[in-house]
C-alpha cells in the first residue's frame, strides 16, 4: 500500500510582545533618495502599540557614517507590517552595511544586510607622454582613479596601438599595482618608435580587476618630439582651433565693411556731378 507523508507547521504566538523583522536594501545611487523596507511580524499574543525602525549605515571598518529612522506603525497581534526608511545617500560610492534595530513598546530586536552605492569601476583619468624623442621609448603614464571605497588590488593594463589601417604597432602588458580606497595610482605603458612615422594612432587601453575590465580608446598624434592624446570623441585643444575660424571671420568682416565704405564714396561723388 502507498503511504501519504505530510507535515504541518503551527505558529504558536509567543506570550505577551514579540516581533521578527526582515531588513530589505537596494543599490542605492549617490545623492539620488531611496528606501530601506523593514517588514515586521508580529509573533506575539498582544498588540504592538508603536513600532519604528532605526536603520544605521556602517563602512567597511566599521565606523558609523549616517542614520535614518522609518515611520510608526501600530501591529495587531500576528499581522504584518511594512516600514519605509527615506535616505539619500551623502557619502562616497562603495560598500556598506546596513543594520536595522525595531522599537516596539520598549523592546528592539534587529536584522542587518550589506549593501552598496553606485557601480564599481575604475576610471582611466588621464594618460601622457613626457620627454618624448622619435625613434625611442615612448612611456606612457596611464592616471587610474579608484571612486570606491576599498582598495583595488593587482589593477593591470593591457594596451594597444593601431593605425587607422588596424596595424599593430605594440601590444604591452603593464606593472599591477594595488589601488587606494578614493585615491589613484599611475600604470606605465611603453612603446618602442623606432619604425614608426609621425601620424596619428590608436591608443586602446584595457583595464584589468577583480575580474572585471574597463576600456578606452585613445587618439594619439605621434610627433617628432611629442605625443598628444585625446578621448576618442572628444576634440583637442579646441581653442586653438577656433582662432582661426575667428580671425576668418572678422577679416571678412572688415573686407565687407571697406566695400561698403567704397560703394557709398562713389555714390556720393556720382550725386555731386549731377
Amino acid at each position: 500500500s502507498l503511504a501519504v507523508a505530510s507535515k504541518l507547521n503551527v505558529m504558536v504566538p509567543y506570550n505577551g510582545k514579540y516581533a521578527e523583522i526582515k531588513l530589505f536594501v537596494t543599490n542605492f545611487k549617490q545623492n539620488q533618495e531611496s528606501n530601506f523596507a523593514v517588514e515586521v511580524i508580529n509573533l506575539g499574543t498582544e498588540n504592538i502599540l508603536e513600532a519604528y525602525a532605526i536603520i544605521n549605515i556602517y563602512d567597511p571598518l566599521n565606523n558609523k557614517l549616517a542614520a535614518t529612522t522609518s515611520n510608526k506603525v501600530q501591529i495587531n497581534s500576528k499581522d504584518k507590517e511594512i516600514l519605509i526608511a527615506k535616505w539619500t545617500p551623502e557619502i562616497g560610492l562603495g560598500n556598506y552595511h546596513a543594520v536595522a534595530t525595531l522599537m516596539y513598546d520598549g523592546l528592539n530586536t534587529k536584522d542587518e544586510k550589506p549593501f552598496t552605492i553606485g557601480i564599481f569601476e575604475l576610471d582611466i583619468a588621464s594618460i601622457s607622454v613626457n620627454n618624448f624623442k622619435l625613434g625611442g621609448i615612448a612611456k606612457f603614464d596611464i592616471l587610474v582613479e579608484n571612486n570606491w571605497n576599498e582598495e583595488i588590488p593587482n589593477v593591470f593594463a593591457e594596451t594597444s596601438v593601431k593605425d587607422d589601417k588596424e596595424k599593430v604597432y605594440t601590444q604591452f602588458k603593464t606593472a599591477s599595482a594595488d589601488i587606494p580606497a578614493f585615491g589613484s595610482q599611475e600604470l606605465n605603458a611603453y612603446w618602442d618608435t623606432a619604425k614608426v612615422i609621425p601620424g596619428s594612432y590608436k591608443l586602446d587601453i584595457v583595464l584589468n580587476y577583480l575580474g572585471q575590465k574597463t576600456e578606452k580608446i585613445f587618439d594619439i598624434m605621434v610627433e617628432y618630439d611629442k605625443i598628444t592624446a585625446s578621448l576618442v570623441g572628444k576634440a583637442i585643444a579646441v581653442e586653438e582651433e577656433e582662432k582661426p575660424a575667428v580671425l576668418k571671420s572678422i577679416y571678412i568682416l572688415i573686407f565687407l565693411v571697406v566695400i561698403l565704405v567704397i560703394f557709398n564714396i562713389f555714390i556720393y561723388f556720382k550725386k555731386v556731378r549731377k
